[in-house]
């Protein structure tokens, strides 16, 4: 038998020498290798000398008809930047019935100076639908595109569009780009399962390991026989047992228990037929989903050299406030594909990293995490004003030459805003960066915590005169109020001062009156959960950017340093209650236990905390009530998501994250190990143990998606948005297609999940 041997690498200090190496790496182990080798049963050219005449081109350029292919021409140099500029050919394909083919194919060269990668977008319409592949290509050599199509999108088809976006021109680079496409076809292969909680043949598993002494399952839906085997890399068998059956309303499922296996070691399960890809067993098995995703945060940096993505970028962006005073925005994380960055996800980036320093073993990782974590602070600590303004989000949307030309029109400054939320997630990272670096650079340190004090003070009157930002409008009082206790801990932790404890004691009254603490008069009662606010008007839930562990995680924090005061055994009786909530609501998930998005009611639906496109809004109420309706009936008008809604941004890695960041900080309170338990099954979600038994992770595991990066290749640790749901449907969905936002990487999920990762290991070490 053939056994893969997995992306698992010992702890190791990053080379960044290679860094290009390592977001260019082999993709042995990657779905698109996996598709590019699946059986063609049949083919069908739809672009030929039949066709030709249909092409049309939209935007800027030109482009000409060879033998067997088609060029298109352009300038990538952007003067003027008001909108995405695409450069697009359209034909009408040779055949508009699709129904015996599910895959299209194209092989398209890139010929240019001074590119790594251009963004291109596939289009395929008919007269209901259309179908977009968003894929960032390498220049200079041959990239075959491929990607498997909807069933509603095989009939009538009226026009292929096959655009690239005009990214602007990085000092490096030369403006003239020629662009040539052939081979533009249609395929018959085996569909990828992509809906649904069904395994089929496959395997769900933790592809990057498991720990000693904790729960190792694998779960598959064939079943085959009553016993399956665990074996070493000599192909030596070291366990057996008989298999579990479990038939619910997700499916019918095999798992394969060998919690009760504990040697260190690399292994794979053998079950009937079948094997699994190799498997690590060790209590340093995370480091290596570390190492890749501090290469991912690296990779994202803005502002200086990154070996094989970019040039020193966007030297010459700055933001103002309200009197016309500037700071330059470069520096920090790239936040996602568009190269865009927002303070809220830069703050608590920062605070997870530092975080994972308190508890990871390896000095050499904790060294990169403490390099790391400086890029994130700097950037917090420079694009402040001193009196509450602060640069809250960045859109640099192209890359451009780093001069400030005196008639230019495209760079028009970001505009600073002030906002409470905004100062206290700053202030936390802050405070916290005082006690990570006093010792090693005592005057960062300092400075540190001179504006940790002085953004929480800030913040507090923003508070007392409702100030919030016009981007994010009013933060919901429990996610206020919890991130309030955060930062008054962190900021005790650095000062002593007990005045910030009193204040989280007063702000910790607020977040207990959001919670629902008594049985409500339900069919299937549930509480523990939190409300946006007191009035339980509106459940606390996310749709895209996730902050459940504000709440949750400044109450553990309150109670790490609070013993002493009266309110204590309230504190622990609301993460009690939590832990109750989190351990009945998961119940209805197994056997991948994944944390459901949470509770919603059809008459509490709160649009302002939704993305919502101006096209969208007159039926926003509705989509989301069909979406929630198809949930867990807990009630009339009341249901349990196993997956969160959305009216636009679809894809709950971040939410989900979020929610186990309160179930992890609440586990290492309450000393809850069936909490643990729950916080590692969201990161093997994560990692493998889902239906689709895809890593989503680029460059860990097995089976891993190209992600949205529209500005750079593909990179190593990248975790994107998330696995999103279809139409109204309450289930995973996760098509071969890439597009924004579901597939699109995200510093923001990094951070969240590093963020877990520093209570898993920190409970886990205290249980040696």
């Amino acid at each position: 038998m053939t056994i893969k041997h997995p992306l698992f690498r010992k702890p190791t200090v990053i080379d960044r020498n290679n860094i290009s190496k390592k977001i260019i790496k082999s993709n042995d182990y990657s779905a698109e290798k996996r598709w590019l080798e699946k059986e063609v049963k049949s083919k069908n050219i739809i672009l030929n000398n039949s066709n030709y005449s249909t092409i049309t081109l939209t935007g800027r350029g030109e482009y000409e008809i060879l033998k067997n292919s088609v060029k298109m021409k352009f300038s990538t140099k952007i003067n003027e930047l008001k909108e995405r500029s695409f450069t697009t050919i359209s034909f009408i394909p040779n055949i508009s019935n699709w129904t015996d083919f599910n895959r299209f194919i194209a092989e398209v060269y890139i010929k240019s100076t001074g590119y790594y990668n251009f963004y291109f977008h596939f289009v395929i319409h008919n007269k209901n639908n259309t179908f977009t592949h968003a894929c960032s290509l390498k220049t200079n050599e041959w990239n075959k595109v491929n990607f498997e199509f909807d069933h509603n999108l095989r009939e009538k088809i009226t026009k292929v569009d096959m655009g690239v976006l005009i990214t602007g021109c990085p000092p490096e680079g030369l403006p003239d780009v020629e662009v040539t496409f052939k081979d533009i076809s249609i395929e018959k292969v085996k569909e990828d399962y992509t809906l649904g909680w069904n395994l089929e043949e496959r395997f769900a598993f933790s592809h990057i390991g498991y720990f000693i002494n904790s729960e190792k399952k694998i779960t598959t839906s064939k079943y085959e026989e009553d016993n399956f085997k665990i074996y070493d890399l000599d192909n030596k068998l070291v366990y057996q047992n008989k298999v579990e059956v479990l038939n619910n309303d997700l499916g019918n499922y095999v798992i394969c228990d060998f919690s009760e296996y504990n040697i260190p070691g690399e292994y794979y399960l053998s079950y009937g037929s079948r094997t699994t890809n190799v498997f690590v067993i060790s209590d340093d098995y995370l480091n290596s989903s570390i190492l890749s995703s501090l290469n991912f945060l690296y990779s994202l940096r803005c502002g200086e050299e990154v070996k094989g993505v970019h040039s020193p970028c966007h030297l010459n962006s700055y933001a103002v406030d309200l009197s016309g005073n500037k700071v330059p925005v470069f520096g920090g994380w790239h936040d996602a594909g568009d190269v865009s960055q927002f303070e809220i996800c830069t703050g608590e980036m920062a605070h997870a990293v530092m975080d994972l320093v308190d508890v990871i073993q390896d000095e050499n990782i904790k060294s990169l995490l403490k390099e790391e974590a400086r890029v994130g602070l700097n950037w917090l600590l420079r694009t402040r004003f001193n009196d509450g303004y602060r640069v809250m989000g960045v859109t640099y949307s192209i890359w451009r030459d780093n001069i400030d030309y005196a008639d230019s029109h495209n760079l028009n400054p970001m505009k600073a805003e002030e906002g409470a939320f905004e100062n206290l997630i700053a202030s936390a990272a802050e405070a916290k960066a005082y006690s990570i670096y006093k010792d090693e650079d005592p005057i960062f340190a300092d400075w540190c915590l001179r504006f940790a004090v002085e953004d929480y003070e800030h913040a507090v009157r923003e508070i007392e005169n409702g100030i919030y930002t016009k981007r994010w409008g009013k933060t919901p009082e429990s996610q206020l109020y919890g991130e309030a206790i955060l930062t008054c801990v962190m900021l005790y932790n650095s000062t002593n001062e007990s005045k910030y404890l009193d204040d989280a004691v007063e702000y910790a009254k607020i977040v207990m009156e959001c919670q629902q603490r008594e049985y409500p008069n339900w069919d299937i009662p549930l509480r523990g959960f939190f409300y946006e606010n007191r009035d339980h008007l509106t459940n606390l839930v996310f749709e895209h950017r996730g902050h459940y562990d504000s709440p949750v995680y400044g109450l553990t924090k309150l109670c790490e340093v609070g013993r002493n005061y009266p309110d204590y055994d309230k504190w622990i009786e609301t993460l009690k209650l939590f832990e109750e909530y989190i351990i009945k609501s998961v119940s209805y998930t197994a056997p991948y236990d994944l944390l459901p998005a949470g509770i919603y009611e059809l008459d509490k639906i709160n649009l302002n905390s939704y993305t919502i496109h101006p096209n969208d809004i007159d039926n926003a109420k509705q989509v989301l009530k069909d979406q929630i309706s198809s949930g867990i009936k807990l009630n009339d008008g009341v249901y349990l998501r196993k997956m969160g809604v959305a009216v636009s941004r679809r894809g709950f890695h971040a939410t989900l994250l979020s929610l186990t960041k309160a179930v992890s900080s609440t586990a290492v309170i309450l000393n809850s190990n069936e909490l643990l338990r729950i916080s590692i099954k969201q990161i093997e979600w994560i990692m493998g143990n889902n239906p689709f038994s895809s890593s989503t992770m680029y460059g860990e595991g097995y089976n891993y998606h190209p992600l949205y990066v529209a500005f750079s290749l593909q990179m190593i640790g990248s975790l994107p948005v998330g696995i999103k749901t279809y139409q109204n449907t309450d289930e995973p969905y996760w098509p071969t297609i890439n597009n924004a936002v579901f597939k699109e990487i995200w510093g923001h999920t990094t951070g969240k999940y590093l963020w877990v990762l520093a209570d898993i290991l920190k409970m886990k070490e205290g249980n040696k």
